[in-house]
């Protein structure tokens, strides 16, 4: 239930951004599926290898980085609390931290599915058709997941680097 909660919250938040990274990631697979790469369970299983690596790297990245989101208290991140965003979810309004916050929970439950896929798909044997339909759906989650983490990270990235600039102006 708290995942539901998390995911409806992420879509109230971030819905706009969802769907434009959602078209991107399919356009880059639609290049994929219209070239002449042959689907395979040799492809299929060097992609699950890499995509268990990219993912657990991935993963330990941005939970230090939510750990630091969560764990920092400075003036920035009390700013952050404190700044509200337009309209209400269930009668709660959002800060632009509960965003950051909401924004990295969801990445990281993202990229925990997607890990526990990609590990226990080589169990199953697939069709041709079957196997590229799994490897383009996993290709365009992960493409996603990818997007969305960098759009987080920026988000962060100008939180604080907002706040630097409007100090370092008034001092001068």
């Amino acid at each position: 239930m708290n995942n539901l909660i998390l995911i409806f919250e992420f879509l109230y938040l971030k819905g706009k951004l969802l769907i434009i990274n959602i078209v991107f990631s399919l356009l880059l697979c639609s290049f994929i599926l219209y070239s002449n790469i042959k689907f395979d369970n040799s492809l299929f299983e060097k992609f699950t290898s890499n995509s268990i690596n990219l993912l657990g790297i991935l993963l330990g990245f941005t939970a230090s980085i939510f750990t630091v989101i969560l764990t920092i208290d400075n003036e920035i991140i009390k700013a952050a609390k404190n700044k509200l965003l337009e309209g209400k979810f269930y009668e709660k309004e959002f800060t632009l931290y509960d965003s950051l916050v909401v924004n990295f929970a969801f990445i990281i439950i993202l990229q925990g599915f997607l890990l526990i896929i990609n590990f226990i798909s080589p169990v199953f044997v697939l069709e041709d058709n079957k196997l590229k339909i799994f490897l383009l759906t996993d290709i365009t989650l992960i493409i996603l997941m990818i997007l969305l983490l960098v759009n987080a990270i920026l988000e962060f990235y100008f939180i604080i680097t907002k706040k630097r600039n409007n100090e370092q102006n008034r001092s001068t």
